[in-house]
Order: structure tokens, then C-alpha cells, then sequence
């Protein structure tokens, strides 16, 4: 059986209930195509639309069936997904817009690779602040294995922060924020080149715009993640600012902190 028909067979086992009222929908429209882009295309679906006599919706039941009705850009969950890493991982978001439409052969406008980058964004950087606030709350209960049990080698925490003008104003009407960003990793994850310098191959990234009690968390999960907790010494690198002397104290208390100069 061919796509086409699929299809025609998934819509025709689709029940024309109304999501809101269960009552029955009458079909108001045949064959509408919408397009849908995927890893793999665009995607052309007809389906037929529907209308509700009990609270007057319209809908298409193969979309809510699909899950169509839950894709704002019409594009598939994992093209977001890279639509997203080349918005981050590119100068601007018309040089992802570039990349993008030359890998996939379709187009993205940067309007469009903007919001589905911010809208990821904010999804991971929810995240990412849930784990930070559990880690907080439970500090008492991080894994310290034995000092005969810890593996040799030490776990470096490295911090700073530099300061950025955004869109937004503080309570004092200023857009200058600082943005703080912290990588953790063990000696282990260091390669040591020819010349005597190193490389970092493998670490753990955190970065927050605001203050260093919200910051505070965010580095504590990226060293657990490290393995804080499994190296025998803890190691801080700071350029000597107060907040990182004083959140070292307060999470790694036992870490000998070293002046970055």
C-alpha cells in the first residue's frame, strides 16, 4: 500500500467526534492539503475538515490524530530540534537560515529559525533550572564516596562573568546585565598537546544572566555532572570576584580556589 493510501485508510478510521463536545461532525470541506516539513521533505497531507453543530467548532480529525495540532511551525519534533542546533550554533540567524535551506533543501527564513531557536531555548533552559534548584535542595544528599574509594585526579571548576547590554531593564531602569558562565571538568578530560598545552575534550558548560543566587545551582549540577563528589580534590579557577569566592566557600567548601591572573 502506497503513502496516498495510508493515509486515506488512517482518515477514514479517524472517528468525526468533536474534541470539545463529543458530539458528531458533519464534514464541511474535503481533501484541504496542508505540508508538513520533516527530516526527510515536505510532507503533503489532504484530510477533510469537519463542522460541529453541537458547539460550532470546526477541525480536522486527522490532525488532532496525527498530533499535527501540537507542531506551531508545521515541522516534525526532531526538525525543530535541528533547526534549533544550527540557530545556536551559527553567527546569526540568517547564516542558519542559509545552512539550513542547503542541507535540506527547503526553505527556513530566519524570522522562523529565530523563534523555534527561543522557543527550544526556553524549554532547556527550564530545565536545566529545575535540575539547579534540586541540586541546591539536596546538597546533603550528594554521593562523597570514601577517600580510598574516589579515583585519583582532580575535578577543575572554572568561572567568570562579563557584563552585556539586553533588551531588558532591572528594577533600577538598567539593560546591563552580567552574564555568568561556569565549565567543569577533570583532569582526565584534558589532552595534553606536543607543545605543552592542553585541550579540554569533554566538560560540562552552565551559563546564567543575573545574579549569583540563581547562578549558584546552576554550577553546582554542572560539577555533579563533572563528578564532584568521585575526584579526590575539587579545584576553583576565578578571576578573585567576591560571588566566586564566596559561592565556592558555600558549595565546595573543601576546594582550593587558585587567582586566575
Amino acid at each position: 500500500m502506497n503513502q496516498a493510501a495510508n493515509w486515506q485508510a488512517l482518515q477514514a478510521q479517524t472517528k468525526k467526534k468533536c474534541a470539545d463536545c463529543e458530539s458528531s461532525m458533519e464534514r464541511a470541506k474535503k481533501g484541504a492539503k496542508t505540508t508538513i516539513r520533516t527530516l526527510c521533505g515536505e510532507l503533503e497531507i489532504s484530510r477533510d475538515y469537519y463542522y460541529c453543530r453541537g458547539c460550532g467548532k470546526s477541525e480536522t480529525p486527522l490532525d488532532r490524530r496525527l498530533g499535527l495540532t501540537q507542531l506551531p511551525h508545521k515541522m516534525t519534533n526532531e526538525l525543530m530540534l535541528e533547526v534549533a542546533y544550527y540557530g545556536q550554533n551559527q553567527n546569526s540567524f540568517a547564516d542558519a537560515s542559509d545552512m539550513l535551506n542547503r542541507a535540506y533543501k527547503m526553505e527556513f527564513n530566519k524570522e522562523t529559525v529565530r523563534a523555534v531557536t527561543e522557543e527550544i531555548g526556553a524549554l532547556v533552559f527550564e530545565a536545566e533550572t529545575k535540575k539547579a534548584g534540586h541540586a541546591l535542595k539536596n546538597m546533603h544528599e550528594i554521593e562523597v564516596g570514601p577517600e580510598h574509594e574516589k579515583r585519583r585526579g582532580v575535578l577543575y571548576i572554572m568561572t567568570d562573568g562579563a557584563s552585556v547590554n539586553t533588551r531588558a531593564k532591572d528594577e533600577n531602569g538598567s539593560t546591563w546585565r552580567e552574564n555568568k558562565t561556569a565549565i567543569a571538568f577533570t583532569d582526565k578530560d584534558m589532552i595534553k598537546r606536543k607543545d605543552g598545552s592542553h585541550i579540554i575534550v569533554k566538560k560540562e558548560y552552565a551559563a546564567y544572566i543575573g545574579r549569583a543566587e540563581q547562578f549558584r545551582g546552576h554550577v553546582l549540577n554542572a560539577a555533579i555532572n563533572a563528578g564532584y563528589g568521585k575526584t579526590r580534590e575539587t579545584v576553583i579557577i576565578g578571576d578573585g570576584a567576591t560571588w566566586i569566592r564566596n559561592m565556592g566557600k558555600e558549595l565546595f567548601p573543601e576546594a582550593v580556589q587558585i587567582l586566575d591572573l
